[in-house]
């Protein structure tokens, strides 16, 4: 079982669906529509009250075949170990994202409150409702985007780690 946020950014059990990277083995959850391809970008230094941490910046590209406007969420989380499970840091929802097909964007995730290391996790939802702040249906759920040491391994080179789901 893994986490992921539902549609108002609380947290549910889903199966979990192993693939394969050219890296490493990764877990994620089936979209409900298309592809949506999700990498790490950069890491850039950001000085904040007690010292300088790593803001993740992520590339999101839309291969799902068409137009959307989605809502996406870029979260951090602990790694955990065998006596404590990950745990959420912070996260940063982007709502009314529109991306053509083929479209790569660029999205800056939240800053870790303290030195340690992180996993990005990346999901894709439809646009939120605006009437009700309802997130809307899960499109892409990638669960390991790139474990990071902050701030350690501030300034990141740009091009690794490109994980795909489908």
């Amino acid at each position: 079982m893994t986490a992921i946020p539902t549609q108002s950014g609380e947290i549910m059990a889903t199966r979990e669906r192993k693939t394969s990277s050219a890296s490493h083995d990764t877990t994620s959850t089936p979209p409900e529509n298309g592809k949506w391809i999700s990498s790490l970008e950069k890491l850039v230094r950001t000085d904040i009250g007690n010292g300088s941490q790593c803001r993740p910046v992520v590339n999101v590209t839309n291969q799902s075949g068409s137009k959307r406007v989605v809502l996406v969420d870029v979260e951090i989380w602990t790694l955990g170990d065998s006596n404590n499970p990950p745990e959420k840091v912070d996260q940063a929802p982007q709502d009314a994202q529109p991306f053509d097909d083929g479209q790569t964007s660029e999205f800056p995730g939240p800053v870790p409150p303290k030195s340690g290391t992180y996993r990005i996790k990346v999901g894709i939802f439809g646009q939120k409702d605006q009437a009700t702040g309802k997130w809307g249906p899960l499109l892409s759920w990638e669960d390991s985007v790139r474990d990071f040491d902050s701030p350690r391994d501030c300034p990141f080179i740009p091009g690794a780690n490109k994980v795909s789901r489908e």
